[in-house]
């Protein structure tokens, strides 16, 4: 199963996933990560935590007032608690 939209809810009866991969994951708020995170039996994050952070700018809250709230990614609490790998190369670092 992919989920291409990452605010799709997981539905409780989902099969568990051998392999959660998320890519460009220095943009992706813990919150949203957690559900897949917990239904895999092996995960893999793959970001750069020089990238852009989890945003709120373009949404609006109740009051109708936009946010700029940037906070932790899903990529700065894993590194923390995961192994960490580097690429010794990469085709963007040229």
């Amino acid at each position: 199963m992919v989920l291409s939209n990452r605010r799709a809810a997981l539905p409780a009866y989902a099969e568990p996933f051998d392999l959660v991969v998320f890519d460009e994951a220095s943009q992706i708020p813990p919150a949203e990560a957690i559900s897949a995170i917990s239904r895999g039996a092996q995960v893999v994050v793959a970001g750069d935590t020089q990238q852009l952070a989890p945003t709120s700018f373009f949404q609006r809250t109740a009051a109708g007032e936009d946010t700029a709230h940037t906070g932790e990614s899903v990529l700065d609490v894993l590194s923390a608690l995961l192994p960490v790998r580097h690429l010794r190369w990469h085709y963007r670092s040229l």
